[in-house]
Order: structure tokens, then C-alpha cells, then sequence
């Protein structure tokens, strides 16, 4: 079968292929469905909250966050100096 636009003289056919929903969309629905990769690849409670806070928190709460803990950190540094 010819579709209609090649017998027209048209030398090409534009095909549109894709996945209607947006990428978020997307995963939450293989998540929800049990994908395997989640199955494969474990995380720390302290990494999933970390990814939980990149991808939700507004990003004024994000880096007031990442200034207490480096200051956390210079803190120590200092202690063991």
C-alpha cells in the first residue's frame, strides 16, 4: 500500500512517533507498574531524600539547605584542625 502523498510525487512521508505523556508522566507510570529497573537499583533513605529535595523543594529552600550543611561541614573541619 501507497499512501496517498507518494503517489502525489512526493518523494517522503513524515511519520511522528512518540509517547503521549510528558517524561514525569512517563516514569510514574512504569514505576507504578513495577518497572524492573527499580527492582535492580537500590538507594539510601539519605540519597532518596536528597533526589526528593532536588526535584521538589522550591530552589530558595534547596540552597538555604546546602548553605547549613557546608557550614556543618567548614564547622568540622575547623574541629579537627
Amino acid at each position: 500500500m501507497v499512501h496517498k502523498d507518494l503517489k502525489h510525487g512526493q518523494d517522503y512521508e513524515v511519520v511522528m512517533v512518540g509517547v503521549p505523556r510528558t517524561p514525569t508522566e512517563f516514569l510514574e507510570a512504569a514505576r507504578l507498574v513495577g518497572h524492573p529497573r527499580g527492582h535492580l537499583v537500590r538507594t539510601s533513605m539519605d540519597v532518596d531524600q536528597a533526589i526528593k529535595a532536588n526535584l521538589e523543594w522550591p530552589q530558595h529552600q534547596l540552597l538555604a539547605h546546602r548553605a547549613a550543611v557546608f557550614k556543618g561541614w567548614l564547622k568540622r573541619v575547623a574541629e579537627i584542625k
